[in-house]
């Protein structure tokens, strides 16, 4: 898997190929391999890596004229879609989800947005059957419903408080009915005052979930 430096000139030998360090891998249920840098560009790979390239774009090309649609720093992971069709893109410093259609390479279809994740810290998503789980610097974790069922801009469908810091990463159980999340970031103060309230924790849910009014119960 070759890349280029990602501040290389299109006339240095041609400009040809994925820019910058390889930061985030995804193989999807039909074999491709998803490759995406902290340069901002996404490359996929035929036959589990093995293969051609199947194609080569950088994500921020297609910025929208909305403010905060399509911000990033990087890219820090990569997540398909259970039917291989849709990949979602996400990147540090940025406040949503980006979700793109591989059929016609270079399309974003929607941007899940108010993650809150302006950080250079990693913050995981999850996808679980068609959904998204994420969680923000604001120690909530939220839900988008129905990957690569909207176009445009799309808000959380339910979001809860699990910690008092920042939410780094939320896993579901294969059994859909245990949550585990965890928190914590490095906080900058002076000595001559008192140390931040820091939450560092890990949290287990037990819930039981209506369609449009999930229920979580109390850690554990």
């Amino acid at each position: 898997m070759k890349t280029i430096p990602s501040r290389r000139r299109k006339i240095v030998g041609g400009g040809v190929g994925m820019k910058g360090i390889v930061s985030a891998l995804a193989m999807s249920s039909e074999g491709i391999l998803a490759a995406g840098t902290f340069g901002r560009w996404l490359g996929f790979y035929d036959s589990g890596g093995r293969g051609g390239t199947a194609g080569v774009f950088e994500v921020g090309r297609l910025d929208e004229d909305v403010d905060g649609v399509g911000d990033g720093a990087g890219i820090t992971q990569l997540l398909w879609s259970l039917c291989g069709r849709y990949l979602c893109v996400v990147e540090r410093g940025s406040d949503g989800i980006g979700v793109w259609d591989i059929r016609s390479t270079g399309k974003r279809v929607s941007w899940l947005r108010g993650r809150e994740a302006k950080t250079m810290q990693r913050l995981s998503v999850e996808v679980v059957g068609s959904d998204v789980w994420s969680g923000g610097t604001d120690g909530v974790v939220r839900v988008w419903e129905g990957l690569g069922e909207h176009e445009g801009l799309t808000d959380p469908a339910y979001e809860f408080r699990a910690h008092e810091d920042a939410v780094s990463s939320a896993v579901i159980h294969p059994s859909g009915t245990v949550l585990a999340t965890c928190s914590g970031q490095r906080h900058a103060y002076d000595l001559s005052e008192d140390e931040p309230n820091c939450d560092n924790s890990l949290k287990v849910w037990a819930f039981e979930q209506d369609p449009g009014s999930p229920q979580f119960g109390n850690f554990t």
